[in-house]
């Protein structure tokens, strides 16, 4: 943004000069606030103004070519900013999107969570309490006909540790096989 010569002073024009030569000057003698370069200079001349313009501690803009029309006589306002506040109805209007969001996201997570629910097998409270839950997780995946390797890609457990579970639940329940597991699981 340009500058004034000083705090509380009105801003300078920012004025149009002939060439590159008359802005060095210009960037030299401190008679400047703003370098706005219009179309597109060579590229020894965009970094000696740059870097006169950095010197200087001036703010540089360049203008695009194609933007060449645009009025360069500026005079801006030391007040102004360039990027205006956001207004507190459009901070609630945002905020209350986002809410929306939120709420429909928890929506969709409940009604995953509800189908999941409705997915595990009702399991007798005397079982209940002779297994574990993992023990738990895994009959159900062995209701399901999964193998000990599926079982284990599902849980995150090496097929060796489902088949470790298995047994302690074959001992826990009596039973010595996949399909007398499922039986009880049924009969009880």
């Amino acid at each position: 943004m340009c500058r004034g010569a000083g705090a509380g002073a009105a801003p300078e024009r920012v004025n149009r000069v002939q060439n590159v030569d008359d802005a060095l000057r210009r960037l030299a003698s401190g008679r400047a606030s703003c370098v706005v370069l219009a179309g597109a200079p060579a590229p020894a001349t965009l970094v000696a103004v740059e870097a006169a313009a950095r010197s200087a501690g001036v703010p540089l803009v360049v203008v695009p070519s194609d933007a060449s029309a645009l009025p360069l006589d500026i005079t801006p306002q030391a007040s102004t900013p360039l990027v205006p506040p956001p207004q507190p109805r459009d901070v609630l209007d945002r905020v209350r999107e986002s809410l929306e969001r939120i709420d429909a996201q928890v929506t969709a997570l409940e009604r995953h969570v509800d189908a999941a629910v409705d997915e595990v097998p009702s399991v007798p409270p005397s079982i209940l309490e002779l297994l574990s839950v993992r023990e738990l997780e895994i009959v159900a995946h062995v209701e399901q006909g999964l193998t000990n390797k599926e079982v284990g890609a599902r849980l995150f457990i090496s097929p060796h540790t489902v088949g470790n579970h298995l047994r302690s639940i074959y001992r826990k329940l009596g039973v010595h096989s996949r399909t007398e597991l499922v039986a009880r699981m049924h009969a009880a």
